[in-house]
């Protein structure tokens, strides 16, 4: 994983990684564009009118939830569908535990 300098934290130091949904994108397939990725599992859609709410289940079984915008232009994710989520190290905090 790619981090800022600015994190205060020590390499092997146990951290919570906390992303906002709207932070994430979600891809079928993985990509060299983005720094940082997790694959994982869409386990339930919702549409919430501008946005599709997805919950996708990690390798790591970690419950990550996804904010995609604009479901009109895109397709809506189907559950049970294995996804890439990509993420900048920017829009991520590192809480030290």
């Amino acid at each position: 994983m790619n981090l800022p300098v600015s994190f205060n934290v020590t390499r092997g130091q146990k951290v919570k990684i906390v992303l906002r949904p709207e932070t994430l994108s979600m891809s079928p397939q993985e990509s060299d564009s983005y720094e940082n990725f997790v694959k994982g599992r869409i386990v339930s859609s919702t549409f919430v009118g501008s946005t599709v709410e997805c919950d996708v289940l990690t390798k790591n079984n970690t419950l990550m939830r996804v904010l995609v915008p604009n479901p009109v232009e895109k397709r809506i994710p189907e559950p049970n569908t294995e996804t890439v989520l990509y993420f900048s190290s920017r829009s991520l905090w590192l809480i030290p535990q």
